[in-house]
């Protein structure tokens, strides 16, 4: 089996373009500019509903821990935290995970992918969050009945975002 760069596949999955994560707005912009600008054609607006159609087999993430490398769904991240240089995942099936990289980096990677910085130490899957209780300066209620703290910084963003779920 031949490897290929992740470029090659994301073309053979009908992309548009490729944007390197941390992407930087300017790059998405543009991205979607041509994007626009190429569904004028039929034939490629077959493929941006093809490259759509595929964006779930996209979501995922690599976490390499001391003693494996894990795929991940995103879906299956209920909530990461902050242990100092790295970042512990709590997964959907009970999993933790200890990666060596910072909670900054995951924040930059995924915050345009559901997630959300609640705390400095922590950052959250919204598909996950069950409830908001206002006691003892706020928390969210986890999927895991875990209790994760809301940064009286955050809580005005956060609210913006429960607005636009309902």
């Amino acid at each position: 089996m031949v490897l290929q760069p992740s470029w090659v596949k994301a073309f053979k999955f009908s992309a548009l373009d490729y944007i390197l994560k941390p992407f930087q707005a300017g790059e998405l912009l543009r991205a979607v500019e041509k994007a626009g600008e190429a569904i004028d054609n039929e034939k490629t607006e077959l493929k941006f509903k093809t490259f759509l159609g595929n964006l779930d087999k996209l979501k995922k993430v690599v976490l390499r821990t001391a003693e494996s490398i894990h795929i991940i769904n995103l879906n299956d991240i209920i909530r990461m935290e902050a242990d100092v240089n790295y970042t512990r995942f709590f997964l959907d099936s009970g999993k933790k995970l200890l990666v060596s990289k910072t909670l900054k980096e995951y924040d930059e990677m995924l915050g345009e992918s559901g997630f959300f910085r609640s705390h400095q130490s922590h950052l959250v899957n919204l598909d996950h969050i069950l409830s908001f209780e206002k006691t003892e300066g706020g928390h969210l209620v986890m999927a895991d009945e875990s209790q994760v703290p809301v940064s009286s910084r955050k809580r005005e963003a956060l609210f913006k975002i429960f607005e636009n779920l309902g």
